[in-house]
């Protein structure tokens, strides 16, 4: 169990009250789910917490469209199971005769609850039970691959939350590293050489030997440079295209 106690900027608190949350959505949920991300990132300062913010809401978007999607296809397998069913009273080859077509019309509509509630219905009539999700599939199909390109694009951009925090602490753990060690070399007694080789070999590159600070600052500038910035635009396609059921993050 981590023993680390989050210290929320007061400037963020206001935000943090008020979470992007779904009509159905649990307020309870959202905030257990914020805790254990808190736990794991640690903020230090208000940007962490702004970066841990965007994760957690980015996360929680992506599983509402998860969630939002397969209500979708679950919806149809009513409609599906009739087909299934009004399929098992047709002949399997030959011409369907108008009155054949309605009489199973009327017969699987009756029928839509009675394999509802008595699966082995399927066995009976010797229909695989996947047949059912997978015609409500084939209906949707354009509905569903709607969510799963919006789905896509919400984890991407959680991934990229990830990756620039991660950038912003290896940057600043790097210059803590460089300050922590030019102040114990100034606080070094200079005919200490043992002590001061040791500091030296610590602030040297394993490759080159040389001292990396440049260097270092040169891959800094860089590494924040080649982090994509926040995908405004995709955020706004994603808005758009969004059920109106949903609550944007």
């Amino acid at each position: 169990m981590s023993d680390f106690k989050p210290q929320i900027p007061p400037a963020l608190v206001a935000f943090m009250k008020k979470p992007p949350l779904g009509r159905e959505e649990s307020p309870k949920e959202y905030f257990e789910f914020l805790d254990e991300v808190i736990a794991a990132t640690q903020p230090e300062d208000a940007i962490d917490w702004i970066w841990t913010l965007r994760f957690t809401n980015s996360s929680w978007y992506a599983l509402r469209l998860t969630r939002l999607r397969t209500a979708l296809l679950n919806g149809r397998y009513k409609v599906a199971l009739h087909g299934v069913i009004r399929q098992t009273k047709l002949p399997v080859a030959g011409t369907v005769q108008r009155g054949v077509s309605e009489r199973s019309e009327r017969e699987a509509e009756q029928e839509v609850e009675q394999w509802l509630a008595d699966p082995s219905q399927f066995a009976k009539h010797q229909v695989d039970p996947d047949l059912v999700p997978a015609r409500a599939l084939i209906q949707i199909a354009e509905h569903i691959e709607k969510f799963d390109r919006m789905i896509e694009r919400a984890e991407r951009n959680r991934d990229r939350i990830v990756q620039q925090l991660e950038v912003r602490r290896a940057v600043f753990a790097s210059r803590a590293r460089r300050a922590a060690v030019k102040i114990l070399r100034q606080a070094l007694p200079a005919d200490d050489e043992f002590i001061v080789e040791a500091v030296v070999a610590e602030n040297k590159s394993p490759a080159t030997g040389n001292n990396p600070d440049a260097a270092e600052h040169r891959k800094e500038e860089k590494d924040l440079q080649d982090v994509p910035s926040p995908p405004v635009a995709a955020d706004a396609a994603e808005q758009a295209e969004a059920p109106a059921s949903t609550v944007n993050t």
